[in-house]
């Protein structure tokens, strides 16, 4: 791709101002590599016929995880940086509200395939919180129920 818009804006003399020098397509590949991870986790849930809380919330944990590690990482530009801070700070303000639910710990019953490294990573996930199973379940049928008018994404 940097070829072929290199070589477009190299024979147009208005477009020679646009050209993008190395810098600039660095960046774009550090963008390219952050949004394969978005790629990754929506292809999972989408995939799934009937999306559940016991698929989709270890899939967000693996999302959260990896852009964790991203934004550690001391190559990242500010930009870039900057921009992945933003990301994990929306997406743990929707988690954290997942994670008050006692509904959660019933969700990720649920088995799950693990043939690759998100699924191991589910999977992780999963085997840690079934140990506790029994007593989560109880707390759960212990919780008074909601009020039905409440707005869980407030």
């Amino acid at each position: 791709m940097h070829e072929a818009l290199d070589a477009t804006t190299s024979l147009d003399n208005d477009l020679k101002l646009l050209q993008l020098n190395n810098d600039k397509w660095i960046k774009i590949k550090e963008v390219i590599n952050i949004l394969k991870m978005f790629i990754r986790t929506t292809n999972m849930i989408s995939s799934a016929k009937y999306p559940m809380l016991a698929s989709t919330i270890p899939i967000y944990n693996y999302l959260i995880d990896e852009l964790e590690i991203c934004y550690n990482n001391s190559n990242n530009s500010y930009e870039i940086a900057t921009t992945i801070s933003a990301g994990l700070n929306k997406l743990k303000s929707y988690y954290i509200k997942t994670n008050d639910m006692a509904i959660y710990n019933i969700a990720i019953k649920n088995d799950i395939n693990d043939d690759d490294s998100l699924l191991d990573h589910i999977s992780g996930n999963r085997k840690r919180c079934k140990v506790e199973q029994q007593n989560k379940v109880e707390l759960y049928l212990s919780t008074p129920q909601a009020n039905r008018k409440q707005d869980v994404l407030k």
